[in-house]
């Protein structure tokens, strides 16, 4: 969580906050400005992990096993 990646939405290259991991999916929040120009109603975006890149590490997260 809290790694920033990059994916494509509408034809549009947009950058996003990880804010949930799922085995399949991850949850991003997107910048809720550049969501609205973009014609996103929502600044939550649900991603298959085939479909961002991740661009930068947080390396502050906990990690529960």
């Amino acid at each position: 969580m809290g790694d920033t990646i990059v994916f494509w939405k509408k034809g549009i290259e947009m950058i996003g906050e990880v804010s949930i991991v799922r085995d399949n999916s991850v949850i991003a929040t997107i910048d809720p400005d550049i969501s609205e120009k973009a014609g996103i109603e929502n600044a939550c975006t649900v991603l298959n992990h085939r479909s961002y890149q991740i661009i930068k590490r947080n390396h502050n997260s906990d990690i529960i096993i």
